[in-house]
């Protein structure tokens, strides 16, 4: 017998009595197992007293008849674990009431002179599996490694992971969430070699309780690991350094086994490895990611989009992430998650740049030297209460801080003024945020959701400017060369849902309500002064806001499915309600109702041989609230002021979407068309005052609609012939805009743009010791400029990149590989540039060992500059990167 049973109870038996038997059923790694068989037996009678399957649950409780000294034997079976069994004999001390915890071990089977080995892909109801080996090339570190070679999934440029075009919200380690929520985290540091298989769960649901009952529509990834690192700790670390002091560590520790879950994973480097904002973005929650727009830009780095941060980016970084589970006790589990960051990061970039000044198109190119400094620190501490089986409440407390500090020198050419400018910007931001939720699983088909949400927010910013352009830009004294932006701004917000969903046979109804308050104190002021601050300052016009908002929300909410055009039925998600911004200022007080709709409509359908969907949805919103200031010019970076107008329209959007997909039964060929129309009803016109470097917009919402359609398309061909993979995207947006001409009499003109993307590439290896991935690719804008803004302005642009990866297995413990990639990027202009990237790496490990040699030689054509564009219908600029000169790196990893 291999199982373990906590016996709880304290009073005699009768001579016969009724006996509640309750019990829990989890896996050895702590993880809930449902749809188990339990058998009861009297081993006296030898009869089945009771026999039942959990179903969607990992509980049951059941009444059963004992004397008052008999022996009951319990067996509990499920697939994939072995047989429990275990003898409860009773006396006179038992209690009416027995509470079981169960634990199912692994179940292994030997068999003779046969190997076993599972597909690549299978499915099993939601959730799809893949097994790691069937697509290692060799040289697969980190879990991006292996992943981007797996059909389905891809990363796009923000580093956000998506299958099947949807993003995958958690990435569970056998079931356990140890930083589930940071996906870019594992993406990048979670070592490859203790993958079995990848396991991606659609309609998945947050909280497990729900298991069975409805389903978010979310996707999730649980990584399946094997046999001995699920029973040991496992992780991996790697020691490196390189030509030009270049260095990294980087250790990764997790133990999954007893019931503390341990993980650890810290960076420190100056390679640009986690350096990213989705990353960053990660440790911020809802509310934060709600407020951060009252901040201004902190002079982050120019990140180059499909390019190794290795090859350009120069920084210092300290990234220590830890997390713990513990249980408290048999029903309280707690969890504690600490996550600090600390860089140093510079850039030397350059500009030039076509910038739309509501009459025309201004030429400006600066040269910047940046150094940005972030230092984040998050703190996230839960405690989750198992009441019983139907019923969990957690406390959850987050603690996130933003210490970061940047610095900029410019150098502007193309204005009338010497154009110089000096930027520091300081961030004292501290969110501290509480939230409580409670599940009751009322039955099978019936559960209630609560949940209390409190934050609160001191959103402080101080940033000083240095020129000795600012006395001509504002016609004042020449002392005044130092222009300070000074937010501190104070953030209330409270929030509480109830959510009730049944379900009858396979339909599934929800309903609730949701009320949310925001108090939010903003002052703001921007104002000059001289070096020494002995002169009085001087207020800039129309740019000192202290301002009081309270927002206040209340919704209904209802799902259910209606049955509407096709066989299959909608799933209809609707919810409405009202909405009031109430603005005081030291002169008067404004209200902003704003009545709300959010309806979403989603049907799943059979067509021939395809699989159709169709969504459609409608949404009514208030302005977000640092869209609400129409007051005064508040600060969005410390040369750009915005200001908003008729901010009673509401934003209004409609979109719809259709897809078909398709995938073979007996290969991996899959196909994907996607039609999108998007409508955004309630338009912005953005009316734009440059005066030197600095920038004051005026952002009006108008009534009239601006469209976008797009056309997506992905098809994967295994060929037979060439025994090799091709995959083809291609993707088309058509959008309009709108484009404000004048300054006294304003026109509104309209404009439109196009972009275009597609790419091919072809995988192939020969007999698994050399394989080769050629990638080619071609996107582009163009854009339609009104005829009075002259002949001059570019109105096409296209990128070129060719990509041949390939790499030589040449035995068991060596490889070689090599990364060629052409870029020619900025076609059709007279900024076009065109440079071939080389790197060479070596892998070596020794033998059997956990150790790995790695050399990597990168930029053999020594480039010294990225070149490229940033394009849009108010901004065309082009801009260079300087590169990492040729270098040599070599590293020690070791895996355990």
């Amino acid at each position: 017998m291999i199982g373990l049973i906590i016996l709880l109870f304290d009073s005699a038996l009768s001579q016969k009595k009724n006996l509640l038997l309750k019990g829990t059923i989890t896996a050895y790694t702590g993880a809930d197992v449902p749809n188990c068989f339990v058998k009861i037996l009297s081993t006296k009678k030898n009869t089945i007293l009771h026999y039942l399957n959990t179903s969607d649950r990992n509980s049951f409780s059941i009444i059963v008849s004992v004397q008052k000294t008999d022996t009951l034997t319990i067996h509990v079976s499920s697939l994939g674990y072995a047989k429990f069994e275990q003898l409860l004999t009773f006396n006179s001390s038992y209690k009416d009431t027995l509470e079981l915890r169960i634990v199912l071990q692994p179940q292994y089977k030997q068999l003779d002179s046969v190997t076993v080995k599972a597909p690549p892909v299978w499915k099993r109801g939601d959730t799809t599996f893949f097994r790691v080996n069937a697509f290692k090339e060799g040289g697969e570190k980190k879990l991006k490694d292996i992943i981007e070679k797996i059909p389905g999934f891809e990363i796009i440029e923000s580093g956000q992971l998506l299958y099947k075009k949807k993003p995958v919200e958690k990435i569970m380690i056998e079931g356990e969430d140890v930083f589930a929520d940071q996906t870019n985290l594992l993406l990048n540091n979670f070592p490859v070699h203790v993958l079995n298989n990848i396991q991606a769960i659609e309609n998945q649901n947050n909280n497990k309780l729900l298991k069975g009952l409805y389903g978010d529509g979310k996707v999730f990834l649980n990584l399946g690991l094997n046999k001995t690192s699920i029973k040991a700790a496992f992780g991996d670390g790697e020691l490196g350094i390189g030509s030009g002091e270049r260095y990294t560590l980087s250790p990764v520790f997790f133990s999954l086994y007893n019931k503390i879950k341990i993980g650890l994973i810290a960076n420190w480097n100056n390679i640009g490895n986690g350096v990213s904002l989705q990353q960053t973005n990660e440790l911020k929650k809802e509310n934060e990611k709600n407020t951060e727009g009252w901040l201004m830009n902190n002079y982050p780095l120019q990140l180059i989009n499909n390019f190794e941060n290795r090859w350009y980016i120069k920084n210092n970084q300290k990234d220590n992430r830890f997390q713990i589970n513990t249980p408290l006790s048999k029903k309280v589990m707690a969890k504690t998650e600490i996550n600090f960051i600390t860089d140093r990061q510079s850039q030397n970039s350059y500009y030039n740049s076509i910038f739309y000044n509501t009459a025309n198109f201004i030429e400006r190119s600066d040269t910047n030297n940046i150094n940005y400094t972030p230092r984040m620190l998050s703190i996230q501490k839960s405690i989750k209460w198992n009441i019983d089986s139907t019923k969990a409440l957690e406390v959850q407390g987050n603690l996130f801080r933003d210490a970061s500090n940047s610095n900029q020198s410019s150098i502007y050419g193309g204005l009338n003024n010497a154009n110089s400018l000096q930027n520091n910007t300081n961030n004292n931001w501290n969110s501290i945020t509480l939230l409580t939720s409670f599940t009751h699983r009322v039955s099978g088909n019936k559960a209630i959701e609560w949940s209390v949400n409190y934050n609160k927010q001191s959103i402080v910013q101080q940033a000083v400017s240095t020129s000795a352009d600012f006395p001509g830009i504002f016609t004042i004294p020449n002392f005044y060369t130092n222009l300070s932006n000074i937010i501190n701004n104070k953030v209330h917000h409270f929030k509480s849902d109830l959510r009730i969903s049944t379900k009858t046979k396979e339909e599934v109804t929800q309903k609730g309500i949701s009320f949310s308050s925001t108090l939010l104190n903003i002052n703001s002021n921007s104002y000059l002064q001289d070096k020494n601050a002995t002169q009085s300052i001087y207020q800039i016009d129309n740019n000192k806001n202290t301002n009081n908002y309270y927002i206040v929300s209340l919704q209904a909410f209802y799902k259910k499915s209606i049955q509407l055009f096709f066989k299959n039925p909608f799933s209809v998600d609707a919810a409405v309600g009202f909405s009031n911004a109430r603005i005081n200022n030291s002169t008067n007080v404004r209200h902003i109702p704003t009545p709300t709709v959010n309806v979403t409509m989603e049907n799943k359908h059979k067509y021939s041989i395809f699989d159709g969907m169709l969504i459609l949805s409608y949404t009514q919103n208030q302005l977000a609230s640092f869209n609400l200031n129409e007051a005064s010019f508040y600060p969005r970076q410390t040369n750009t002021y915005v200001k908003v107008t008729n901010t009673q329209i509401p934003n209004r959007i409609l979109n719809i979407t259709y897809s078909l997909a398709w995938e073979g039964k007996k290969n991996l060929t899959s196909s994907v068309l996607s039609v999108t129309y998007y409508s955004n009803l309630t338009s912005s016109l953005s009316l734009l005052n440059y005066k030197g470097f600095l920038l004051f917009q005026r952002d009006s919402m108008i009534q009239l609609p601006t469209n976008m359609y797009s056309c997506n398309y992905h098809y994967t061909i295994p060929s037979v012939a060439l025994n090799a993979v091709i995959n083809v995207d291609a993707s088309y947006t058509y959008k309009t805009a709108f484009l404000a001409q004048g300054i006294d009499n304003i026109n509104m003109r309209p404009t439109s743009y196009s972009f275009y993307w597609i790419m091919t590439n072809i995988k192939k290896n020969w007999k698994k010791r050399y394989y080769v991935r050629l990638e080619n690719s071609i996107s582009g804008y163009t854009f339609n400029i009104p005829n009075f803004l002259g002949e001059n302005t570019p109105t096409t642009t296209f990128n070129f990149l060719a990509k041949l990866s390939q790499r030589f297995i040449l035995s068991k413990t060596m490889n070689l590989a090599s990364n060629i990639s052409f870029y020619n990027n900025n076609l059709f202009s007279d900024n076009r540039a065109a440079f071939t990237y080389i790197d060479l790496e070596w892998n070596y490990r020794w033998k059997e060992s956990p150790f790995h040699f790695i050399i990597r030689a990168e930029n053999l054509t020594n480039q010294n500059r990225y070149f490229n564009s940033n394009n849009s219908m108010l901004l065309q600029s082009f801009y260079s990167i300087p590169l990492i000169p040729r270098n040599i790196f070599s590293s020690l990893r070791i895996t355990f």
